[in-house]
């Protein structure tokens, strides 16, 4: 009988040769514990590399101007020298030696000394 009535019309997606999918995977609650948080994470990746794009962006539309200082200092800043010494009887001498050649007078540099205690077993 099945030869001759002939089938019945059906549309391209419902054609027999794809109904053997059907019903081979269903969506459980393991499977949505397990995609939550990946599509979270892969959520993040994409934002972070679309932030690291939009930063070379601005550096390769920016890389050419050079910004310059609007003027002169009148009064110039103190600045602050900090060289840890580790109990080292000759670091002192070179320290001071290369403190004195800085190009930064005198008035507006001070010196500082912190050491650092032994190491005990």
């Amino acid at each position: 009988m099945m030869l001759i009535i002939p089938p019945k019309p059906t549309r391209f997606y419902q054609l027999p040769g794809f109904d053997h999918w059907n019903g081979l995977y269903h969506l459980n609650g393991f499977d949505i514990f397990i995609l939550v948080p990946y599509l979270a994470i892969l959520s993040i990746l994409a934002i972070y590399g679309i932030h690291r794009y939009h930063l070379v962006f601005l550096y390769l539309k920016n890389k050419h101007k050079i910004q310059k200082p609007k003027g002169v200092l009148a009064v110039k800043p103190k600045v602050t020298v900090q060289l840890p010494i580790y109990n080292e009887m000759y670091v002192v001498n070179v320290w001071s030696k290369r403190h004195a050649a800085f190009a930064i007078p005198e008035s507006c540099w001070k010196s500082s000394f912190w050491t650092i205690p032994p190491m005990r077993p």
